[in-house]
């Protein structure tokens, strides 16, 4: 699988409650440990429409700036971006 679709996959299964991020991989090649979680009942119940709204502009406006081309001087903006929208998955 690419890893920009598997990417992509990863943060929509976060997004929508179904994985949770037990520990981040970081260097010396540790890896990332995920666990299901139940937080994806929140998201059935009707007024829960607004949050999914929400997380899928999230989900859409990271894939376009993954998708953006950058100079070399705007590298670290664009990551830093990226992070924070990502954060913002976890808090919506």
């Amino acid at each position: 699988m690419c890893s920009k679709v598997r990417s992509r996959a990863t943060w929509q299964l976060i997004g929508y409650g179904f994985i949770d991020v037990v520990r981040w991989g970081r260097l010396e090649r540790n890896c990332t440990i995920f666990a299901l979680t139940d937080r994806w009942h929140r998201f059935c119940a009707p007024e829960a429409e607004p949050q999914l709204d929400k997380i899928g502009a999230i989900l859409k406006e990271i894939q376009i700036l993954q998708r953006e081309k950058c100079e070399v001087a705007s590298k670290s903006e664009k990551r830093q971006r990226i992070a924070a929208l990502r954060k913002e998955v976890f808090d919506a």
